[in-house]
């Protein structure tokens, strides 16, 4: 099971090629890859605006075109791609960069207009103990079992309803996630309003410790 707003890679590389030619792979796309200043996305600086809204895109209030206009007056758009995934249910989304791994998602509604999400992950590093020191007690944590059953992992979140984000973690080792103040936030997601108490992972905030 993915994280709630957990950003998947677009591809996986199938098992049986040369190592020589993986290595080659990454390598050209690593020099094709845009640089991308993401800084915080506005979560601790409020720069150019804070959560739910990223670079002025908010869910459920900016258009599909008015995020392409953003991204565009960004000089960032010619990076990203419009992507729709119908085997999973319509999934539709702007993706920048496309591969090898992107750097921020905007998350469209397959029955509107409306931007659903944004995710994305921060330019330099931010901390559980930042996010504390800026909003305050989470009002939840969500812990998602990941991997294979034969290397069993977690993937904690925690979220902040009153600014509609959720935090990702990294993933640890099952059985129990340890959850300390210098844990790095891997990825950050604004979404339309929720309420973590629906979530049926829903685990109260207890502090540090594990999980």
């Amino acid at each position: 099971m993915f994280a709630k707003w957990q950003r998947i890679a677009p591809y996986v590389v199938p098992g049986g090629i040369a190592v020589g030619l993986l290595v080659l792979l990454f390598w050209q796309l690593s020099l094709q890859r845009p640089v991308i200043d993401i800084g915080d996305g506005g979560f601790l600086s409020g720069e150019p605006c804070g959560p739910p809204c990223f670079w002025g895109i908010v869910p459920g209030q900016t258009t599909e075109a008015e995020a392409i206009a953003i991204l565009q007056a960004r000089g960032v758009f010619t990076h990203c791609e419009v992507y729709v995934r119908e085997t999973e249910g319509c999934v539709r989304g702007i993706r920048c960069p496309p591969r090898p791994r992107s750097l921020f998602d905007v998350h469209l509604n397959c029955n509107g207009d409306f931007v659903e999400g944004i995710s994305f992950t921060p330019s330099f590093k931010i901390t559980v103990q930042d996010a504390v020191a800026k909003y305050g007690k989470p009002d939840g944590i969500l812990v998602f079992l990941d991997g294979i059953p034969e290397e069993p992992y977690l993937v904690l979140q925690i979220t902040y309803s009153g600014i509609q984000t959720y935090l990702t973690l990294p993933r640890q080792k099952w059985p129990g996630y340890l959850l300390e103040a210098s844990t790095p936030i891997v990825d950050i997601a604004y979404v339309p309003p929720f309420d973590p108490r629906s979530e049926p992972l829903f685990e109260e905030w207890k502090g540090y410790g594990e999980y």
